[in-house]
């Protein structure tokens, strides 16, 4: 990958922090900035650990959903549901 030389104006304090970090994953602050960077633009989406009454959920969910007929709205059977719970519907 092709770098440019960057000039910025920092804090010393920053500097001093970026030194500390940059020291302590064993890489340059040019390295650690760039990594920073793209961290920010490209945030790492968090993989949440489903317990196993909501993975078996999930895998009765799917199979259901293949059952299902290809015209099958979810919103309309819910808001008929809500309205049904209500007293909405007539």
């Amino acid at each position: 990958m092709a770098t440019t030389k960057l000039t910025l104006s920092v804090d010393t304090e920053v500097v001093s922090w970026a030194r500390e970090i940059s020291k302590e994953k064993g890489i340059s602050i040019s390295s650690f900035f760039s990594k920073s960077v793209r961290a920010v633009k490209y945030p790492e989406k968090k993989k949440i650990k489903l317990g196993p009454l909501t993975r078996e959920a999930m895998a009765i969910g799917r199979e259901v959903g293949k059952k299902l007929p290809p015209d099958f709205d979810v919103k309309e059977v819910l808001t008929d549901a809500l309205m049904e719970k209500y007293g909405l519907k007539k």
